[in-house]
């Protein structure tokens, strides 16, 4: 009996570092599918060409995998949050090289994998692409077209080198603009990722705004956004 735990804890995957969070810009549709096919911690493979790629793990994922923060029941595994860098377009998929299911069992321990599919999708918006090639497209569509919603309040400049200016905007939006209030429910999964002890807001109260900062890019000639961070007030 202790043999085969011992065995059945080697299935066992610390779920903050099997989640992988990725912000994507791309001009072209063959280089977002390049980077997103690309091996995670890979550096030389994680760009593809006409593509870039912010990749990150959440701090926190028990609201979706439990206090314990663990997934039973895979190898190999990487679950993917695929997201367009302005728009937030969603892709969700996930990756494993070996499933528990997939072995021989015995009948002193009962063996089964976790769901990890269900508890992810309930806290993500309703609107996720449902192929890697319709992300793919949105990405390059969005990338050229998605501007921020709401009321630009500020913008502000820095610098990340000697000769690199990077430039920012704020915009406030609440929920009675319906762009607005349907870009809330893509971003408000971070709140969750990053926010120890946080919950999803009640939208229905018309009293919150939402402050939101992007920063503005030039991407051989045409204006792209990026999502740097969000408040809710």
């Amino acid at each position: 009996m202790d043999s085969e735990l011992a065995a059945a804890s080697q299935w066992a995957t610390e779920s903050n570092a099997a989640v992988f969070i990725r912000l994507i810009s791309g001009e072209t549709e063959s280089g977002v599918v390049q980077a997103m096919d690309s091996e995670e911690g890979d550096e030389e493979n994680e760009e593809g060409e006409g593509a870039d790629v912010i990749e990150f793990h959440p701090e926190f994922t028990y609201p979706i995998y439990g206090e314990h923060e663990r997934i039973f029941g895979y190898k190999g595994l990487s679950i993917n949050l695929n997201y367009a860098a302005g728009s937030l377009a969603t892709y969700f998929n996930i990756k494993y090289t070996k499933r528990i299911e997939q072995m021989e069992s015995t009948s002193a321990v009962a063996l089964k994998a976790d769901d990890i599919d269900t508890p992810m999708r309930q806290i993500l918006a309703d609107s996720v692409c449902a192929t890697q090639s319709e992300f793919a497209q949105q990405v390059v569509r969005d990338t050229r077209v998605f501007r921020p919603s709401g009321r630009k309040v500020h913008e502000y400049a820095g610098r990340s080198s000697q000769t690199e200016q990077l430039r920012y905007e704020i915009y406030s939006s609440s929920f009675n603009d319906a762009e607005s209030a349907k870009y809330h429910e893509r971003i408000q999964a971070f709140v969750l990722f990053f926010i120890e002890g946080a919950q999803f807001i009640d939208t229905s109260d018309e009293r919150w705004h939402v402050y939101t900062v992007f920063e503005r890019l030039d991407m051989n000639g045409q204006t792209s956004y990026s999502l740097v961070g969000f408040s809710t007030v």
